[in-house]
């Protein structure tokens, strides 16, 4: 079923027309049928319909002309409103609505022509669409106008001219439904009139000509006939005629292309009482005038195309473009900005006088434009963790303080308003550079001041301080001798970067691939800053070297014996692996597992350590106990655990105090930029302003818009402070990964069921949808309905118990870990669903298949375990694991191959898993099966994922996807 948007032309009142825009649905030929709702920006994509620039403009239009915003805008009395029909009876107010509605229905009526979409006749809801509608046709019409003198006066004809055919206005019936530019509807065909307000036609509707008496003629010919043959090409009889070819100037001024959205410059060839813009085609025209027996005369002007010739090679040698346009452009290149124009009429306008040209006064959008050069002068001086940015503007005769300029910049409005009631061009340079500037900076006086963890994304590295800028601090490390470890180069690469942080005072977030390390290298980030920490009076206790020292003894002085009072959040599955990496890789070192019910709650004791490892659950539960210690270092692995900011563990996490920050994580972006928001608020609060502010910011004009304005300055403001290394790029001695999809046929019985159920299902949203649930409770049901869907593809037994019946995908995964199992090699088998791995445990208990199992049931202990049984045991070949619970964090490099059971919406979840086993310590290439049931839900995933992975590569270079829309639903 196809929906497409028809837009409409609706008589409303003495003769005027306004716009209207629906959803109409298309019949299998693609034919506009009926009318289902009104068009917003909103409720398209309930029809899948795109929101275009295109759409937008038009909508916009639709709605700046509907009649309650007409009557807003028009009404004096704000108390009292007045009917549209009434404001256009009252002729002052019907003259200003005038120009604004027929300019702005004109700039409506040339895109769809210039679109070629559909338009209707006055559109009716229970009459088929396609019987209102017009044809747009390209062919602009002519006007042909006929004089003749004779001892009674002036004849009058007027023609219309389309193609080679001429035709009489009162041989077919027209509508007017825009004046100036003027628009007629003929033959259900919609029509665009050059020169000509339609007003001029109506005449013509009745008659063949018009006879304009003797003692009528001067004020006819000066009110009516003047304006029009100053545009229009006509014939005459019967007049006195005298010839001109003298070109008195060329005159310049700027025009704004509606349709192409570009700028260029237009010039104008002054004949006297006659003007040629320089590429229209006519080479002569004629003018009426009078004589001083007030006879008309008809002066009659040939273009000198030599001497106009001359100035088009002045403005070519100015490098002004003539080139396939009806205007002058710069460099060639069709101008998207005024700003580069101004600057070229700002540097060019002594030149332009001298040379014979006339500009004129610069007027765009009702502004008088000022053509001054400005001067800008800014200096940054850094105070604590602001750097304050102040300046001023010169422009001619006056000093503006930058700061006045920063709301402008933020709204890119380039037009601002000087004493002299002119307004200075914004240049486009300023707009582009300063825009991160005004979003984020804080006006203080004439001080704009910028968070210093902001300032290498917004300030240029002129203004920057260059020892205080993040990528100018440079650091040298070299291993502590408390590290049993050997760094890979890009691991060493990795802890500098973590340092030059640690010695700005700014957090980061260490965003590298996973199975690259990104544990070890925190190890020794931390092992450094335990060597540097400083002199710490408040102290009441510390180690040596594992031996409790009594908190009444004095600090030892050697520095690395000072407890470091690291804080590592991890979630609840990694606490031993963290513990156990601390022990392989360091000695002296005293590491305290803040877990369990029987967790030490005396911040005296807790301070003792140099790393204390809790949970995120745990960390919510104890933040009053914690947040009583200010951390050295507090480190947040698999932080996108706290992407929701609503969370208890977002909340806090940031409630404790610390001097430095890390969060890890290989998936940043797992759903949204909202996970983005939350990991950076953690590291360096304000870095990205406020979530509403991101919202409005970031979210939606990335997501919704695709804004690759805001991409860009998100990837700067972030980029100093994420580093993110693929397996690709640092790790070419990892073996690869070979990636396999395997579709199963469903067999007679499940596709039955599956079918049934999917019929169901879809009755049961066309009911839901229809009885008005809101989006939250329509999301849940459709969720829990897809939900319901992917389980039968698996295997219907999830379902329904008593289902006796196959599982082609079943079956097909059974008959692959055979042929694995006999060749000797490990697997690892992921399922989203603990049921789904239930019924292959069922399975290799039955045939005494020896197994490992890991879901969100597993104890701590019993974790441990399993991991080590399946790394060490020869005769443990297969380990089921919960999606949800074994998908990060841990190291399973004895197997090679990886199957994933079934699809998840977020690909980033299948790539933690397949990371488990393709790691460093990995020697085999690692082969990974993914299993699909055709036909089903599960191929639609397969396409959703393809779709949504772009965000995160976008902004960070990883792999991820943002939230179901209602369309993805």
């Amino acid at each position: 079923m196809k929906y497409t948007i028809a837009y409409s032309l609706n008589a409303f009142s003495n003769g005027l027309y306004l716009p209207s825009a629906h959803i109409v649905k298309l019949d299998d030929a693609g034919i506009l049928s009926y009318i289902q709702k009104k068009a917003t920006t909103d409720n398209l994509s309930e029809f899948q319909i795109e929101l275009t620039p295109t759409a937008k403009k038009l909508l916009d239009i639709v709605d700046l002309l509907a009649p309650k915003n007409l009557e807003k805008k028009y009404n004096v009395n704000p108390k009292k409103t007045i009917l549209l029909t009434l404001l256009l009876s009252d002729p002052i107010v019907s003259s200003k609505m005038a120009e604004f509605l027929h300019r702005h229905l004109g700039d409506f009526l040339q895109t769809i022509l210039h679109e070629k979409l559909p338009i209707c006749l006055d559109i009716e809801c229970k009459v088929l669409a396609h019987l209102t509608q017009l044809t747009p046709n390209s062919t602009i019409l002519q006007p042909q106008i006929y004089f003749e003198q004779t001892a009674e006066g002036l004849i009058y004809r007027l023609r219309m001219k389309e193609n080679n055919e001429t035709w009489r206005i009162q041989e077919k019936p027209c509508t007017l439904v825009c004046n100036e530019p003027a628009w007629i509807v003929r033959d259900q065909q919609l029509y665009h009139i050059e020169g000509i307000n339609s007003g001029r036609l109506k005449p013509f509707f009745t008659k063949d000509e018009v006879v304009i008496p003797q003692n009528k003629l001067k004020e006819y010919c000066q009110k009516v006939i003047l304006p029009l043959v100053e545009k229009v090409d006509f014939e005459h009889h019967g007049f006195s005629i005298k010839p001109y070819n003298i070109v008195q100037k060329a005159t310049l001024s700027i025009v704004h292309n509606f349709i192409s959205k570009t700028y260029g410059i237009a010039m104008v060839f002054d004949y006297g009482k006659i003007n040629f813009n320089w590429k229209e085609a006519r080479l002569q025209k004629s003018f009426l005038d009078f004589d001083e027996k007030e006879q008309v005369v008809i002066h009659h002007v040939k273009r000198n195309l030599e001497a106009e010739k001359i100035f088009i090679q002045e403005l070519n040698a100015l490098n002004l473009s003539n080139q396939e346009s009806n205007y002058f452009s710069l460099n060639a290149e069709k101008n998207s900005s005024i700003s580069p124009i101004i600057d070229w009429f700002i540097t060019h306008q002594n030149t332009l006088l001298l040379k014979g040209f006339n500009v004129e006064k610069i007027h765009l959008e009702n502004k008088n434009i000022a053509l001054i050069k400005p001067q800008l002068n800014l200096k940054t001086t850094q105070e604590n963790d602001w750097f304050d940015l102040k300046g001023d503007v010169v422009l001619g005769a006056f000093l503006i303080p930058f700061v006045q300029l920063i709301p402008h910049i933020r709204d890119q409005n380039p037009y601002f308003l000087l004493p002299d009631n002119t307004y200075f061009i914004i240049p486009e340079e300023w707009l582009e550079t300063y825009k991160g500037v005004a979003q984020f900076g804080k006006t203080q006086a004439n001080t704009i001041k910028i968070a210093k963890s902001q300032a290498p994304a917004l300030l240029d590295n002129t203004l920057l301080i260059s020892t205080q800028n993040v990528d100018n601090k440079q650091v040298t490390w070299t291993p502590p001798q408390y590290l049993k470890a050997d760094l890979r180069p890009y691991q060493i690469e990795g802890v500098q970067w973590l340092l030059s942080h640690y010695h700005n005072n700014l957090g980061a977030c260490l965003a590298d691939d996973m199975g690259l390390g990104k544990t070890l290298q925190t190890i020794a980030t931390l092992l450094y800053a335990k060597e540097h920490k400083k002199e710490d009076t408040t102290v009441e206790e510390t180690t040596t070297f594992g031996v409790q020292v009594s908190m009444f003894d004095a600090p030892p002085k050697d520095d690395f014996l000072k407890p470091l009072q690291a804080l590592i959040v991890v979630p609840a599955s990694l606490v031993y692996n963290w513990e156990s990496e601390w022990k392989k890789f360091t000695y002296g070192i005293n590491v305290n597992c803040h877990i369990g019910a029987s967790r030490n709650k005396d911040i005296r004791i807790i301070r003792r350590f140099d790393v204390v490892l809790t949970t995120y659950q745990t960390v919510s539960k104890d933040v009053a106990l914690l947040e009583k210690l200010e951390w050295e270092y507090i480190i947040l692995d698999e932080s996108q655990y706290i992407k929701n900011k609503e969370s208890d563990a977002f909340k806090a996490v940031n409630r404790l105090p610390a001097k430095h920050k890390i969060s890890l994580s290989g998936t940043p972006i797992e759903n949204s930029l909202a996970d983005l928001w939350s990991q950076m608020e953690f590291i360096n609060p304000g870095l990205l302003g406020g979530f509403s502010f991101f919202d409005k910011g970031f979210i939606k004009p990335i997501e919704k818009e695709q804004s690759e304005a805001q991409k860009e300055l998100l990837r700067n403001l972030v980029k100093p402070y994420l580093l993110r290394r693929t397996k690709e790029e640092v790790a070419k001695d990892l073996p690869p990964v070979v990636r396999h999809i395997v579709y199963s046929d469903m067999g007679d019985a499940q596709r039955k069921v599956y079918e049934k159920e999917k019929s169901s299902i879809r009755n049961l949203l066309l009911g839901v949808e229809s009885a008005g649930k809101s989006s939250f409770e329509y999301q849940n049901i459709v969720l829990q309905s897809l939900n319901k869907l992917r389980q039968l593809a698996i295997h219907p037994k999830l379902i329904f118990e008593d289902y006796e019946g196959e599982s082609a995908k079943f079956d097909d995964v059974l008959a692959t870990w055979d042929a694995v199992r006999r060749a000797n090699h490990k697997m690892l088998l992921f399922s989203f669903y603990v049921k789904n791995l239930d019924l292959y445990k069922t399975h290799f208990e039955k045939n005494t298949h020896k197994f490992a199992l890991l879901s969100g049931d597993t104890s701590l202990e019993k974790r441990n375990k399993e991991i080590v049984d399946f790394q060490q045991k020869e005769d443990i070949q297969t380990f089921l694991i919960s999606l949800t619970a074994g998908g990060v964090g841990i190291n399973l490099t004895a197997a090679d191959y990886v199957f994933i059971l079934d699809p998840w919406w977020n690909p980033a979840k299948e790539e933690q898993a397949i990371a488990r086993a393709h790691r460093i310590g990995q020697t085999k290439t690692v082969m990974v099966y993914k299993f699909i049931t055709k036909d089903t839900i599960e191929e639609k995933i397969l396409e959703l994922q393809k779709r949504k992975q772009q965000l995160s590569v976008d902004i960070i270079d990883g792999a991820s996807m943002p939230t179901l829309s209602k369309d993805d639903l």
